[in-house]
Order: structure tokens, then sequence, then C-alpha cells
């Protein structure tokens, strides 16, 4: 019996946005605004969006023995909250990926395989609900670096992983001279930020190529610019990481953007790559998120089970194959269609 894998990792796409006002002021007259407990993050203008996320493989000239299907699924949370799911077919099972980070759809079958050159579907669907996010800069207190509790989620996030090399001398050097000057560990992710939009121009480079890649070729996609990011806190010893997911009024509008966590626990979102549009971009998506994104998850290593090894970046989904007889090899198209929907349709 010979096994065959296939993986979808990610896409990335730099959309033009509306910001909404720079001060957090002009939303208190929200209803549905939401903050957290310590009052620096307001959650605000909640949307809702009706998801379809469907991979579609199609068979080339193998005799399947069997077929196991991933997609990931939004968690609720940071302003995000996930309604109405179903998975078609509906023997699929949801579960956690094995470390936590995200959920993930899963149907593994060895019935009704694709014959050459046919396809089967497999879809999630669900309804989000997104607000925008606001940080209210003047509440952020005057942390230092010694103020961190230094625990596990401490050392997850500031650790290397998959297109994150903390370790990168170059990226390590800019860090410690960051260092050097801020000793706030909220003013270092914003001389970070500042500096991955100086030197990074936006450019389609065929998927995540990463931090280090970022640094040395000075431009990258908006996943690139966040990886870049993340290892420059990561290195300074500032809790970062990756925000994977899309537009939820889109079809295939993937994006990923970042945040970065001050002590206490408080996580502040950032988006280096729609930040460096214009100045006031700059300025608006430190700390600053509009309310038509879905996040899927905070992590470029995924592992879908202790058997397998880890996905690089669990955003499209992720496809594996069995046959008795390998042919030419099948094929896994992703798509994400999403939508608006009025509050009488919900």
């Amino acid at each position: 019996m010979l096994a065959r894998t296939g993986t979808a990792v990610i896409g990335a796409v730099a959309s033009s946005l509306a910001l909404a006002g720079d001060d957090v002021r002009n939303d208190n007259r929200d209803a549905d605004a939401t903050e957290s407990a310590d009052g620096i993050i307001r959650h605000f203008d909640p949307v809702t969006c009706r998801i379809q996320h469907r991979a579609t493989l199609t068979n080339g000239t193998c005799d399947l023995t069997s077929i196991e299907l991933w997609l990931p699924v939004p968690q609720d949370g940071y302003g995000q909250k996930v309604t109405s799911l179903v998975t078609e077919p509906d023997r699929a099972k949801i579960q956690p990926d094995t470390t936590g980070t995200l959920n993930v759809a899963r149907l593994q079958t060895a019935s009704g395989l694709p014959a050459h050159n046919q396809s089967m579907d497999f879809a999630v669907s669900y309804q989000v609900t997104s607000s925008a996010t606001v940080t209210d800069h003047s509440k952020v207190p005057q942390h230092s670096f010694d103020d961190y509790d230094v625990d596990e989620d401490y050392r997850r996030f500031t650790r290397a992983e998959t297109k994150i090399e903390v370790r990168d001398e170059q990226i390590r050097t800019q860090a410690n001279a960051l260092k050097a000057i801020h000793s706030r560990p909220y003013d270092l992710a914003r001389a970070a930020y500042d500096w991955v939009i100086d030197r990074t121009r936006y450019q389609l480079v065929n998927g995540l190529q990463g931090a280090s890649s970022c640094l040395k070729e000075q431009c990258g996609e908006c996943c690139d610019y966040s990886a870049l990011f993340v290892a420059v806190c990561r290195a300074a010893g500032v809790p970062a990481r990756p925000v994977i997911g899309f537009w939820g009024d889109e079809v295939d509008g993937w994006h990923v953007w970042a945040e970065f966590m001050i002590p206490g626990g408080t996580w502040i979102p950032v988006d280096p790559a729609l930040g460096d549009q214009s100045p006031r971009s700059r300025r608006h998506y430190f700390g600053s998120l509009d309310n038509r994104r879905v996040a899927l998850g905070r992590t470029f290593d995924v592992k879908l089970n202790r058997t397998r090894k880890e996905v690089e970046v669990l955003q499209l989904g992720a496809a594996f194959w069995q046959a008795s007889v390998v042919g030419t090899a099948p094929a896994t198209r992703y798509t994400v269609t999403g939508k608006r929907v009025d509050a009488q349709d919900r």
C-alpha cells in the first residue's frame, strides 16, 4: 500500500479599508460595545457574515483507499462569536488541534471516494459576528520587561516557530538594538511595527516566506510582514503571535495580521501590512482593527493529530490521502466565501 499526502498552506491578500475613528471616544455611543477588564481594548460595531469554507479534492489517476480532509474553524473570543456551525457531510467531526490554538473540522472516509478524474467536496458553514477593535493607548500601564510573568504562555510566544526565526542573527541584532532604546514592551512593539513598515514593501511572493526572508528581501505579503514583526518582538522578549484568517465579506480574501502581549496578559492587535498603506493607516493599525476579519488561528505551527507532522499554516486547509495504485496525484482546491447578513436574516 502506497501513501501520499498533500497540504495547502497560505494565501495572502492586502485590502484597502475605510478606517474607523482613531479616537476611542468616538465609539462610546455603541450599545454593543464591550471592553477588556483593564479597559485597554474595546470591541464595537459588530457585523455578522455567513461563511462557507470548502475543500474540493479532484482525483487524478489514483486508486484511492482513504481520504482525510481538514478545514480550520474559527473560535469565539477577541471580539468574535461563531454560531450555526454545520459540516457537509455531517459526519465530519469538529476538534481542536493538539496545540489547542484552533479548531478544525475533520472528514476521514474510505467510502464514496472519487474515481479517476472525479471530485468530492467537504464544506464547513457558519455565521461569525466580528467586531471592530480599538486600543485606548492612554490606559496602557508603564510596564517594564521585568513585569512579565514568565509562564507557559510567555515562553511559548517568545520562542521560534515555523517561519518566525527568532534565532536569526540579524533579527536578534535588531531586537537588541530596539531594546537598548525602549524599556517598555509596549514602546518596543511600536518601534518594531514601525521598523517593519519602514523597510518592507508589499509584493506577492507566492505564499508565506517568513521573517528571515522578509528581512533579507525587504518585501513580502501580509503574512511575511506579520512574521517579521512577531519575530523581532519575540527576540526582544515581547510575546507576540500571528493571526491567520480572512475577510468575512469577500471571496478568498485571505489575510494575516498579528498581536503582542503586554504584562498583565492583554493582547494588542496590529496589522503591519495594512499599516504600510499611508501615514494614517500606520497610526490606525497599531492597536485598531476593522470588523470585516475572521480569525482562524494564532500560530504557524499546527499539529492535526499526534501521528502527523506539523502543517505549515493551516489557513486554507489540508488533505491527506492513501491509494493502492498511485498515478496522477489528487489536487485539492480551497475556497472561502463570505457575505454580510442583515439582523433579520440571522
